[in-house]
């Protein structure tokens, strides 16, 4: 559980183990995180704690919507988190252009933790 006042990343991964792992990766860089298993608990989570995500690490794929249409929902200008989209498919043109656009990052799947690791500390917060 996440302290009153600690900044958070919120990971959204529709399959629990990469969830789980991709979190405690995470959290062994000193950061608290959320997870969300589909875009409905991202938002809810996002409208709960928004003050305090500072980063979202999202699969392009996930459910009910996807990604971008996620992301579309989330943001406004109260809410500009950094963003790491993550998929075992190549970025498509149109989400490197999305990516590009916010100052994101594409971390391909399968990554290692040390890739999660580098992304969550060198372009997370930026």
């Amino acid at each position: 559980m996440a302290s009153e006042n600690s900044k958070l990343v919120l990971v959204v991964e529709d399959e629990e183990a990469l969830l789980r792992l991709a979190r405690r990766v995470i959290e062994q860089t000193g950061v608290e995180t959320l997870g969300a298993l589909d875009g409905d608990a991202a938002l809810a989570a996002v409208a709960e704690h928004g003050d305090r995500i500072f980063s979202v690490l999202i699969d392009v794929g996930i459910p009910p919507m996807g990604a971008e249409a996620l992301l579309q929902q989330m943001l406004s200008q109260t809410f500009q988190p950094g963003i790491v989209l993550t998929s075992g498919a190549a970025c498509s043109v149109e989400m490197t252009r999305f990516l590009d656009e916010r100052g994101g990052k594409f971390l391909p799947k399968p990554f290692s933790p040390r890739d999660l690791k580098h992304a969550i500390q060198n372009g997370l917060a930026e």
